[in-house]
């Protein structure tokens, strides 16, 4: 965990960067346009589609504690992202339409990361900690490495 976050040192605000790949990974644009094939080193702004295909993978920092792992066969909108950097707040909220995520946050920063994982079935809300949620057969499913995560169900669902 600790090698993805010292890959980048300083990000733009509200976007990410992919600095793990695997596989045919794909981006469309907020506000659509035609897909754009991810490679190590390239921007995900806030509002991106994210597509991988069954057998990639992509890891992208998201603020300078945080990162998500896309596995194969998902996509992801990336909802919001705000990184205050070493003195501030930051969050990151993504939209997970189907597949997996995982989320890694560096603890060991002693920063407060608001960081969600929306599903259609709820919210999957950490701090400090490694989990990921998956969305297969009409169903949400959590899983915690360690630390605490918080979840909440979206109403009628």
């Amino acid at each position: 965990m600790f090698l993805l976050f010292g890959v980048i040192s300083a990000l733009a605000a509200g976007s990410g960067e992919v600095t793990l790949i695997a596989g045919n990974v794909t981006m469309v644009p907020k506000g659509g346009g035609p897909a754009q094939k991810l490679k190590k080193g390239s921007k995900v702004e806030v509002g991106a589609e994210v597509t991988t295909d069954k057998k990639a993978r992509v890891v992208i920092m998201m603020t300078d504690a945080s990162a998500i792992r896309i596995s194969g066969g998902s996509r992801v909108v990336i909802a919001t992202m705000t990184d205050s950097g070493a003195s501030g707040q930051s969050s990151v909220n993504v939209n997970l339409k189907s597949g997996s995520v995982g989320a890694l946050i560096d603890s060991s920063k002693n920063r407060k990361i608001d960081f969600k994982i929306e599903t259609p079935h709820g919210v999957a809300t950490a701090r400090g900690t490694y989990y990921a949620v998956v969305v297969e057969g009409g169903k949400t499913y959590t899983k915690v490495r360690n630390g605490q995560v918080s979840v909440t169900a979206t109403p009628n669902q």
